[in-house]
């Protein structure tokens, strides 16, 4: 099976206040460097911001938007 790239969505989500559409940053990925096998974001193209190594202290992967990130753990 090959990965095909993932289109985006249809029908976008805009984000409102009061009326008023509010600008989105794109996310950064960031991949734990002890990570031995990452997974490849390379057919989201255009939806982050970018793909960033670095130790982190929970977790195998996080989406970083300024100063917030949540993070995910892949076990298998």
């Amino acid at each position: 099976m090959t990965a095909q790239p993932v289109a985006h969505p249809a029908l976008p989500v805009v984000p409102e206040r009061g009326g008023t559409q509010l600008r989105a940053p794109k996310p950064v990925i960031v991949v734990d460097t002890r990570e031995q096998n990452p997974f490849s974001f390379a057919r989201f193209q255009g939806w982050f911001a970018g793909v960033k190594k670095k130790p982190l202290a929970l977790g195998d992967y996080s989406v970083s938007v300024s100063k917030t990130s949540a993070l995910s753990s892949a076990r298998t």
